[in-house]
């Protein structure tokens, strides 16, 4: 079973599989003010609170080479990323 952390943004809710997670950084990268790298772990987190736009959440999520990112619309709660 894979282990998630879950947060919410203000657009999204943001799932991150921390067994999937490689803690490649680029997330951190392309919203900075949403995910940063644990420094125990190496793997992603999501700042408390997130500041990054939604559409600089979604981009980062989009890089992921992973695919550990998952969003989910707060509206609806349908899977924005990865795409099936």
């Amino acid at each position: 079973m894979s282990k998630n952390k879950t947060y919410d943004t203000q657009k999204y809710t943001v799932t991150i599989d921390e067994k999937v997670c490689i803690g490649c950084g680029t997330c951190a990268a392309l919203a900075p003010k949403t995910f940063v790298i644990n420094d125990k772990t190496f793997k992603s987190e999501v700042s408390s609170p997130p500041h990054d736009r939604p559409q600089d959440i979604l981009s980062a999520s989009e890089s992921c080479p992973v695919n550990a990112i998952i969003l989910k619309s707060k509206t609806n709660s349908k899977i924005v990323w990865p795409k099936k």
